[in-house]
């Protein structure tokens, strides 16, 4: 049955199916972003300065363009996607579909009925509709696991939907879309280009699964020549520019190559599907029994196999599972004599995708159980532990005395094991709400470190207490202590867990600490800022500032941002700037009888050399026949720039 979760995965496609035409009319704009970015790394700032100035310029211009992508579709994409819980986008590096397990094991276990069917052939119509009229790819929209989840798992999740002109059609477009003009939307500083950069071609592998792994290592990462677009798939099509960067497997060359990427990548991918469905259905509660009842089906499977002949597996013109099971036992498909022709074409690729299947169920994912199995056996054979007795135990008591005592004594280390569970997880959860607490309202350093210590104490008595044995208490007749074990074993599996959790929660804790004492530090910065901005607003407004002609074309708001500007800057900017608005004219008109006494107030202002000099030096290098020196008074150098800082501010 469908449930809510699979309903959001399929909103999302109704909702990426919807945008199509939106989507589109971005082209033009990420065109001119990818532009840009050609432009701002064609500059070199190491052989030519002016080349800095050059890149600053293009940086703003690319972030201004970035915003606007976002503003037109990239935030409703990251809402519609924190709406349905379709991923964690905070979590870069992890983004994959959550919930699409239940999908997989919908149709791997066919638990569907015709109404099911019909929502999941509506939703694969939109899905393949998306593939063939989006003309951007998928990259420019999602985060990189969404877009791999949404090529790859969702595809097999509709493979049994799908009619072989369907396949075709996402085939086709699948190709057009790898190829397709990408343009990864980061800042246009160079921490943006750098993350884009990394993004695209160091994926971090840490917690992957290996099929992913394997997929990173195969991957290979070009920029399209002019020659290069005439051998890629649908290049001209697409409109491939030069130097377009693009990603592809390249594909296997050869009998080996194709076994291999066979065994480490697609059934490498439907071994991990499996293992998900394993952990979806029973969590941490897993014992022998649960494994051996998963084994069953796949020994039953493997003995009918058996009965058939390798005579007629090798002859391969019949596709049923049981004979596929015969060719990769006995390494049909490692056989030099083969022929090979094509990855696709080699193994038994049926409606029901057989080759992978089979070696997945009945290879990986057997000889995964059959380890746990072997672990959880040694596990529960293990001697662990001690029995005791009450202390006030008489072997002279009557019998129902002596079973009394034993029962209560057992009662009594199995509340304490409880107590334990409970207040340890208690402890733990409380330390989570208040370093939660700090994600609305920042905390103070010590606190920070407070709750550090606090975390790493739990951690110690969690790892001395994984150490520690079992009190198995009195074993009579009558008397057992099963539940004694069984709350112990929960105990220690809270202990290993909370050893996990409280490593990810002390990371979590460094970077909120780093992020608050970064929003102190800049906070306080501001705060100087404002105070020096409003001082020199004073001495500014005394002086007729504010009555100037340039001053009076602009509003109140940008009046602020000129003095803000003003404040922040060096002097030599300063005095352009105010050469510019025709600040010294005025005053030597209006407020002072000499250029003398018009520079010592004025050095006061911005806090330099008493005795005017630097103003007069500053202010005579603006002149064209200055004979002032020019190596120490660089004010003419910022001509050009405070007429643009005006400019903008009008």
């Amino acid at each position: 049955m469908i449930t809510e979760r699979i309903k959001h995965i399929f909103c999302f496609i109704d909702f990426l199916h919807s945008n199509i035409e939106n989507f589109n009319r971005q082209k033009a704009l990420l065109d001119e972003i990818a532009d840009l970015k050609r432009k701002y790394n064609d500059l070199d700032p190491k052989t030519n300065f002016e080349h800095k100035f050059e890149r600053e310029e293009i940086a703003k211009k690319g972030n201004k363009l970035i915003n606007i992508f976002h503003q037109k579709c990239k935030n409703t994409i990251n809402e519609k996607i924190n709406e349905l819980e379709i991923t964690d986008l905070n979590k870069i590096g992890n983004n994959h579909f959550y919930n699409i397990g239940e999908l997989i094991i919908l149709v791997e276990t066919q638990k569907y009925d015709k109404e099911d069917a019909q929502l999941i052939i509506e939703a694969k119509k939109k899905y393949i509709s998306i593939f063939e009229n989006l003309q951007l790819s998928l990259d420019n929209f999602l985060p990189y696991d969404l877009v791999k989840d949404f090529n790859e798992t969702l595809f097999d999740c509709f493979k049994p939907f799908l009619s072989l002109d369907d396949k075709m059609n996402i085939e086709k477009s699948k190709k057009i879309q790898v190829n397709r003009h990408k343009v990864t939307i980061e800042s246009l500083d160079i921490a943006g280009i750098q993350n884009a950069i990394n993004k695209l071609k160091s994926v971090e592998l840490e917690n992957l699964p290996e099929s992913q792994i394997y997929e990173h290592s195969k991957r290979v990462f070009s920029k399209s020549t002019k020659e290069g677009i005439e051998r890629i798939p649908f290049g001209k099509q697409i409109g491939m520019k030069t130097n377009d960067e693009y990603s592809q497997i390249p594909e296997a060359k050869n009998r080996e190559e194709a076994v291999e990427r066979f065994k480490k990548y697609d059934a490498q991918k439907r071994f991990e599907y499996l293992k998900g469905i394993f952990s979806q259905k029973y969590g941490n509660n897993i014992n022998v029994k649960i494994i051996e009842d998963e084994l069953k089906p796949i020994y039953e499977f493997i003995e009918e196999a058996n009965k058939l002949s390798t005579i007629d597996a090798f002859e391969n013109k019949d596709t049923s599972d049981y004979l596929e099971y015969l060719r990769l036992a006995n390494s049909y498909y490692e056989n030099a004599n083969l022929p090979y022709y094509g990855y696709h074409t080699y193994f038994n690729y049926g409606q029901k995708n057989n080759s992978l299947l089979t070696y997945a169920k009945y290879f990986l994912y057997k000889e995964w159980l059959e380890e746990k199995r072997e672990i959880y056996t040694k596990k529960n054979t293990q001697t662990i532990g001690y029995f005791s007795t009450p202390h006030d135990f008489n072997i002279d008591d009557d019998w129902d005395t002596r079973k009394k005592k034993c029962e209560m004594h057992n009662q009594s280390i199995y509340r304490r094991y409880e107590k334990n569970l409970k207040n340890g997880d208690e402890q733990l959860s409380d330390l989570v709400s208040k370093m939660l607490m700090a994600t609305e309202k920042p905390l103070q350093a010590c606190e920070y470190d407070l709750l550090e210590r606090q975390f790493n104490q739990i951690k110690s008595i969690c790892s001395i207490a994984l150490n520690s044995k079992v009190d198995k208490g009195c074993v009579i007749e009558g008397v057992g202590s099963s539940l004694i074990e069984n709350k112990f074993n929960e105990l220690q599996e809270f202990h290993k867990k909370s050893i996990v959790d409280i490593d990810i929660h002390l990371k979590t804790l460094e970077g909120l600490k780093k992020r608050d004492l970064d929003i102190n530090y800049n906070s306080k910065q501001t705060e100087q800022l404002k105070t020096k901005a409003q001082i020199l607003s004073e001495s500014l407004y005394e002086h007729g500032f504010f009555e100037l002609e340039k001053l009076k074309q602009l509003s109140e708001k940008s009046q602020k941002i000129l003095i803000q500007l003003i404040s922040e800057n060096k002097l030599p900017y300063i005095v352009a700037m105010l050469d510019y608005l025709d600040y010294f004219t005025y005053l030597e008109k209006n407020h002072f009888t000499n250029k003398s006494k018009l520079y010592k107030e004025v050095a006061k202002w911005f806090k330099c050399a008493k005795d005017g000099r630097t103003i007069k030096g500053n202010i005579y290098s603006l002149l064209k026949n200055s004979n002032e020196n020019k190596l120490r008074y660089t004010a003419f150098k910022h001509k050009e720039k405070v007429i643009r800082d005006y400019e903008e501010l009008k």
